[in-house]
């Protein structure tokens, strides 16, 4: 299954990227399916947003509540939310508390991208709290909590520039 969604995640096409959304509309939550059709929408996002973002938005924003447990999957589904423009942006504010640090960052990212000031507050507070912070403790294979902390800082300081 996962050769077929490389193979999907590598071709181009409206078609192809209608049954790339159909295949994560489809397979059930947190399943190794799922996870190999969030990476093929991943490598084909910025086509997907182009062609099929009223198609692809509903199912990347469902996705984003139901694969909330998987760090494989939700990365993925971040930046595919991100590519699809303002409209994530209410998905997106929600994973400001996001158990896990790496996805919280990209989140934190995108809405500096989208300079979604309302989100400030929230990830202000993550910064303050980090130190006691489980999300920012050190894991084996993860990345060092203090580029990720760094990278919520650096969207805080975007966000208050916007202001």
């Amino acid at each position: 299954a996962s050769r077929a969604m490389a193979a999907l995640g590598a071709s181009r096409g409206a078609d192809s990227g209608r049954a790339i959304l159909g295949l994560v509309a489809y397979f059930p939550p947190r399943g190794d399916a799922l996870a190999a059709a969030i990476t093929a929408l991943d490598s084909r996002r910025e086509e997907l947003a182009l062609w099929l973002k009223p198609e692809a938005l509903p199912i990347v924003i469902d996705a984003l509540r139901t694969e909330s447990d998987r760090v494989d999957t939700m990365l993925p589904l971040v930046r595919s939310a991100a590519a699809l423009g303002p409209e994530a942006v209410p998905s997106l504010a929600r994973l400001t508390r996001h158990p896990d640090a790496e996805v919280l960052a990209a989140a934190a990212e995108a809405l500096a991208a989208f300079k979604h000031v309302d989100a400030l507050p929230a990830l202000e507070a993550v910064i303050a709290g980090a130190l006691n912070d489980p999300r920012f403790s050190p894991k084996e294979s993860r990345p060092d909590p203090a580029q990720l902390l760094a990278r919520i800082e650096k969207s805080v300081a975007i966000l208050r520039r916007a202001l």
